[in-house]
């Protein structure tokens, strides 16, 4: 992904996070929703790891889970 398709996806996802917020303050997110966005998310992560790793000219080992 060129880092123009990244700014846009993450301008994308900023939105859904924002909607996300709000319908999880208000009590009305659903299992679905978060369970996609989370899965959206994960990606999103993966994808900036690797744009930080072509930067940086280095490769991110799989990272430990942060609960």
């Amino acid at each position: 992904m060129n880092r123009g398709e990244l700014a846009v996806w993450t301008a994308h996802e900023q939105w859904r996070m924002e909607q996300l917020s709000y319908d999880l303050a208000g009590g009305h997110a659903t299992g679905r929703q978060c369970r996609e966005a989370a899965a959206v998310f994960d990606h999103l992560a993966a994808q900036l790891r690797g744009h930080a790793d072509g930067l940086d000219g280095t490769v991110t080992l799989d990272e430990p889970d942060r609960d």
